[in-house]
């Protein structure tokens, strides 16, 4: 898991600096993951 990480940031790199994600996408995308991804029932985008 951790090399499948920094594959992917040292990939990201090259193509430049990565943008900042605004924490309340950080918190939305968090909180979907936690209580409803791989849930039986509607999940919210």
């Amino acid at each position: 898991m951790c090399e499948g990480v920094a594959r992917t940031v040292h990939t990201s790199r090259l193509l430049g600096d990565p943008l900042p994600i605004a924490q309340s996408d950080i918190d939305r995308l968090y909180d979907r993951y936690q209580n409803g991804y791989g849930r039986p029932g509607p999940s919210t985008p």
